[in-house]
């Protein structure tokens, strides 16, 4: 009883900002430990999987034994790994740590000697973590010493704070574990509002995949735009960029056409476009922040007519007659 007090009491102080020296503090808030991402519950038992390592032997996780601390993320993220290296070298013989990243290996392999990374790092090519585990990046997933979940979510956590649960969850004691704390100099800020259908836009501002800042202006032509992602499932991309391509050679002369890419290394986005033989001009959000004012999930057409409205965001995959119909009901 005493201890849960405070529990409680330490929660309500890091709820609660404070002035010092005339300037606001910001107090880490306690993460939930599952979301809305979640594909396994806390308190289920995680199934075992395997994936290649960065020299592409197989390497099973069977989540028994010793705790398991799985970081699932994009290349793009993986700078984020910088703070968890102190906490592998400290735990490493305690805990089995694992890096899942869902890029291509090469890419990877230029990030991690760029920035002297040294975990062991997996590669989720199909996307298996996301299916099985959590559709959010970067999360990560935490199991006790027989496998069962109990932690799910954002991995922007503060380490000091996984340090503090570590202690414990080693030690067995599993029955009042502490409350892992988020990371707020990196937790991810809230998304921009989604603009409606019938806003109006005169212009966007991204990169293409050579980094270069480029301007679209919504006039003269409708604009089609698909908003897509690395980790989107081959099938989900099989019914999205095929059908952006034939518009293209069909309607390129009534309109002007953008996929943009965002979660993605712009190399590896390139390597995925061109699996597709994609002439598409191809554009990145670099930060990301534009796509979060379009949609709000991936892969989705938005198409701006030539007066900058906004006139339709199709739920669902579209075929390529649907979508030269909408684009000739702007431009007959």
């Amino acid at each position: 009883m005493k201890k849960n007090l405070v529990r409680y009491l330490i929660i309500g102080m890091l709820l609660i900002g404070g002035i010092l020296d005339g300037k606001q503090l910001v107090f880490a808030a306690p993460a939930p430990s599952s979301d809305e991402f979640a594909q396994v519950k806390i308190g289920e038992s995680a199934a075992p999987i395997t994936f290649p390592n960065m020299q592409g032997k197989n390497v099973t996780i069977d989540f028994k034994g010793k705790p398991t601390v799985i970081v699932s993320l994009h290349e793009f993220r993986i700078k984020r790994l910088l703070s968890f290296q102190e906490f592998y070298n400290k735990y490493n013989q305690a805990v089995n740590f694992y890096v899942v990243c869902h890029s291509d290996s090469k890419i990877v392999q230029q990030v991690i000697d760029t920035n002297g990374i040294i975990l062991p790092i997996l590669i989720d090519s199909k996307n298996e973590f996301l299916h099985n585990f959590n559709r959010a990046l970067p999360s990560m997933l935490i199991t006790d010493k027989q496998g069962i979940i109990r932690y799910n979510g954002t991995a922007f956590i503060d380490v000091a704070s996984l340090n503090v649960y570590m202690n414990e969850l080693t030690a067995d004691k599993t029955k009042d574990l502490p409350f892992l704390l988020l990371d707020p100099p990196n937790y991810a800020q809230p998304a921009p509002p989604l603009m409606n259908i019938g806003d109006v836009i005169t212009d966007e501002h991204l990169y293409d995949i050579e980094g270069n800042y480029i301007t679209i202006k919504y006039s003269e032509k409708p604009t089609v735009l698909l908003f897509w992602a690395g980790f989107n499932a081959p099938q989900a991309l099989d019914n999205t960029i095929p059908v952006i391509q034939g518009a293209y050679e069909s309607r390129g002369n009534k309109a002007n056409f953008y996929t943009v890419n965002f979660a993605s290394n712009p190399e590896q986005a390139q390597i995925i476009l061109n699996s597709y033989n994609s002439t598409v001009s191809s554009l990145y959000d670099k930060y990301p922040r534009v796509n979060l004012k379009y949609t709000y999930s991936c892969p989705t057409f938005v198409i701006i007519d030539q007066n900058g409205v906004i006139r339709y965001r199709p739920s669902g995959i579209i075929s390529l007659e649907q979508l030269e119909g909408l684009i000739d009901s702007l431009v007959p």
